[in-house]
C-alpha cells in the first residue's frame, strides 16, 4: 500500500506499507536491514556535508557583498561568528562522513567500526545541520526565507535528510549505548579506533 507524501523539502516521500505474512519467497539474510540502514545513513551524512558546503558558499557570498550601516555584513563581529560557526559545523560533518567512508571500506557496512562511524556521522550531520540552518537565516535575513533564493532549497533538505535513515535522536542513542558497552577502559578506544579494547 503506497501514501503518496512529500518532506520538508517538498520531495517525494511516499510512504510505503507491505504485508510481511503475504509474501513468499527466499528468507533475507539477517543483517540486511541494517546494513541498508547504515548505506542510507552514510549516504544522508554526505548529501548533509556537500549541502553544509554550499550555504557556507551562500552566506559568505552574501555578508561579503551585503553593505549595511557603511560596511559589508562580514566585518561585523557578530556575523563573523556565525559564519565561523556554519564552516566548523560543515568541516566536522564532512570529517565524520569521509572517515565513516574509509572504515566501511576498510572493514565492511556490517563491522562493529563502520556501525559506530555511521552513527557518529550521521549524529554530526544532525547536530551541524541545526546550526548551520539557523545561521545562515540569521546572516541573509529575510531574503533567504524567499522563494527566489537559492538559500530555502538547501535549508529544508538539511532539515528533512536530519530525520531520514534514524534520526538524529536515533544516532545519539546508538552512540551513547556504544559508549556505555565500551566503560571507562573502553571509551577511548572507542573514539579513537572505533571499537573498545
Amino acid at each position: 500500500e503506497v501514501t503518496e507524501a512529500v518532506d520538508v523539502a517538498s520531495e517525494p516521500r511516499d510512504h510505503i506499507r507491505v504485508d510481511v505474512a503475504a509474501l513468499s519467497g527466499a528468507e533475507v539474510p539477517a543483517g540486511t536491514a541494517e546494513e541498508f540502514l547504515r548505506r542510507g545513513a552514510l549516504a544522508r551524512a554526505l548529501a548533509m556535508s556537500g549541502a553544509m558546503e554550499r550555504v557556507l558558499d551562500l552566506v559568505v557570498e552574501h555578508t561579503t557583498t551585503r553593505v549595511q550601516f557603511g560596511r559589508a555584513l562580514g566585518r561585523f563581529q557578530a556575523v563573523q561568528h556565525l559564519v565561523s560557526d556554519i564552516a566548523a559545523e560543515g568541516a566536522l560533518a564532512r570529517a565524520a562522513a569521509q572517515a565513516a567512508v574509509t572504515i566501511a571500506e576498510d572493514s565492511g557496512f556490517g563491522s562493529d567500526e563502520a556501525g559506530f562511524a555511521i552513527a557518529a556521522a550521521k549524529s554530526c550531520a544532525g547536530h551541524a545541520a541545526s546550526v548551520v540552518v539557523r545561521n545562515a537565516h540569521q546572516s541573509l535575513g529575510a531574503i533567504g526565507f524567499t522563494m527566489e533564493h537559492e538559500l530555502h532549497r538547501h535549508a529544508n533538505r538539511l532539515l528533512s535528510w536530519r530525520r531520514e535513515f534514524g534520526s538524529v535522536r536515533f544516532w545519539d542513542e546508538v552512540l551513547t549505548a556504544a559508549a556505555v558497552d565500551a566503560g571507562s577502559r573502553g571509551l577511548w578506544p572507542l573514539i579513537a579506533d572505533g571499537r573498545p579494547e
